[in-house]
């Protein structure tokens, strides 16, 4: 009788789910993306591609560079991206454009590379397949992480977890414009989920290709670089094989583009003339919040940073052995009759 209770309350959760979901996509599709695309129209910049959006730089680049030889990162090739996503270039004489350089490529070079194949297809063909391929891969990370969590989810609760993710707000934007931060999130639950399972040398490569987008998998490479180190003859297999694939993606592009760091790292400083201010700023107002909010920001990630390095050093402390230990063994071995 109690398993029967349990049972229906599952399946009331996930019709529930299913309620939200389908309000929360039409309100997506049918509200908020049309009134988007109709003040980009309104400004002149709605004769491009917003559906797929945020690949279509990748998609281009790759193409260019695989057909022409060019550099991804010079102004032409900026251009040519905002001629795609806009109908026309960027005018930065114009007070209601962006800057002259929005849209640029940011992506490590290697990304390109990854994705020449796609770039031998023509792009409405890319997209659509993208648009099958990414909710996949995204269903699939929630039973990743799951599995590198160890818990197990029956199929009502796994089904309610999946339609509550792939209709959040921020997988709807992803999914729309064609993120490529979705299948980092699916190579990055790869990779930890085969960590845990003890499959050191695939986790490693997949971490690796996990950097394409480095401002979200930087941080968790570091980590996991400084965990393999703590029992080195143990872990050093998933060390090498990130390591490795890490020098390969980073040579194979510095022998196509030889300035492309220097390239990319330009791109990458003048991303915040044009990107969206922090929350925190936005919401304390331009003058307060850009003498408050720097603090507040710093604040807010320098609590978890001081406990993350303190648990760091604890669980170093924990596997390797202290200098007294060291001199206790020392003397043992010294004092043993031979």
């Amino acid at each position: 009788m109690l398993t029967a209770s349990i049972s229906r309350g599952s399946y009331r959760i996930l019709v529930l789910a299913m309620l939200f979901a389908t309000g929360m996509i039409y309100y997506h599709l049918g509200l908020f993306v049309p009134k988007v695309l109709e003040v980009r129209a309104i400004k002149g910049l709605g004769n491009g591609y917003s559906f797929g959006n945020d690949f279509y730089p990748i998609w281009l680049t790759s193409r260019e560079a695989l057909l022409y030889h060019r550099n991804p990162y010079s102004g032409g090739m900026t251009r040519e991206i905002q001629i795609g996503l806009f109908g026309r270039p960027i005018d930065g004489r114009n007070p209601s454009d962006p800057p002259a350089d929005y849209r640029a490529f940011a992506y490590p070079a290697f990304t390109d590379l990854l994705c020449w194949p796609l770039a031998l297809l023509p792009f409405p063909a890319v997209r659509v397949g993208l648009a099958v391929v990414l909710p996949m891969l995204t269903a699939i990370s929630i039973v990743l992480w799951l599995r590198a969590l160890g818990f197990r989810a029956g199929p009502v609760l796994l089904a309610t977890l999946i339609l509550l993710t792939l209709s959040s707000y921020a997988v709807l934007e992803g999914l729309f414009a064609e993120q490529p931060g979705l299948v980092v999130g699916f190579l990055l639950a790869a990779s930890i989920a085969a960590l845990v399972e003890g499959r050191l040398v695939f986790a490693g490569g997949l971490l690796a290709f996990s950097l394409i987008k480095p401002q979200i998998t930087a941080l968790v490479a570091l980590y996991c670089l400084l965990w393999s180190f703590a029992r080195w003859e143990e872990r050093r297999p998933f060390a090498r094989s990130f390591l490795l694939w890490c020098g390969l993606l980073v040579g194979s592009s510095l022998l196509v583009w030889p300035q492309w760091i220097p390239q990319w790292l330009h791109v990458l400083f003048g991303y915040k003339n044009y990107s969206t201010p922090p929350l925190l700023i936005d919401l304390l107002g331009s003058r307060i919040g850009s003498r408050l909010g720097p603090w507040l920001i710093a604040t807010v990630l320098g609590v978890p940073l001081v406990n993350w390095t303190s648990t760091l050093v604890l669980c170093w402390m924990k596997t390797v052995p202290s200098p007294l230990q060291l001199l206790g063994n020392a003397g043992a071995m010294r004092s043993r009759p031979s």
